[in-house]
């Protein structure tokens, strides 16, 4: 079977794995008690951490993944990661170029936006949503209020980066205004 688009299109870079990613037990522990099938993740940078975690599982049930991501950079990128800045002219390149690698184009459909025109370009109800992108306080929050009702009553919302303040802070808040409670553990964070 011939590869998708826009994976046939590149010549692959070498594999680059790097991620900071610490989510894998509460994700499975989500995936083994839900029937999950379609996942929307915003924000997958170079896919090394949730995107090829979550496709793999996905990949087993079988499901789909949108990565939803500018794959620009960040505004809340911190010091202590200038190990990313020789890619990042090339991170979209690096990103398709991983999903080959680790035979996931099949599973990962790659959305070239931001989180709010993805809102309203894509039609489809997801199982569950993963936030991961902006680290801002204002960012997290209009995620939340954009994708949430797609899952509302019949899916998960949760994220990562839960030991940020500013995460915890817009997650709280949105859980109060929708009469929701916080699970957060590790880097972890759920609404239910």
């Amino acid at each position: 079977m011939p590869m998708p688009q826009p994976y046939a299109s590149i010549r692959p870079m070498p594999e680059y794995a790097f991620a900071y990613y610490g989510n894998a037990n509460q994700i499975e522990e989500l995936f083994n008690k839900n029937d999950i099938h379609t996942v929307i993740e915003i924000g997958s940078w170079i896919g090394g951490g949730s995107t090829r975690h979550i496709g793999s599982l996905l990949k087993q049930r079988p499901g789909t993944l949108y990565a939803i991501d500018t794959w620009l950079g960040s505004s809340t990128q911190q010091p202590g990661q200038e190990h990313y800045q020789p890619i990042l002219k090339e991170v979209y390149h690096q990103f398709l170029s991983n999903m080959i690698h680790w035979d996931l184009t099949d599973v990962v459909i790659p959305c070239r936006m931001r989180s709010l025109e993805a809102i309203k370009a894509l039609n489809i109800q997801p199982d569950l949503i993963y936030i991961d992108g902006e680290h801002t306080f204002d960012a997290v929050m209009c995620d939340m209020n954009a994708w949430y009702p797609l899952v509302k009553k019949r899916g998960i919302l949760c994220g990562d980066d839960w030991t940020w303040t500013s995460v915890q802070d817009a997650v709280i808040s949105f859980a109060e205004s929708q009469q929701l409670k916080v699970i957060g553990s590790d880097n972890f964070w759920r609404l239910q």
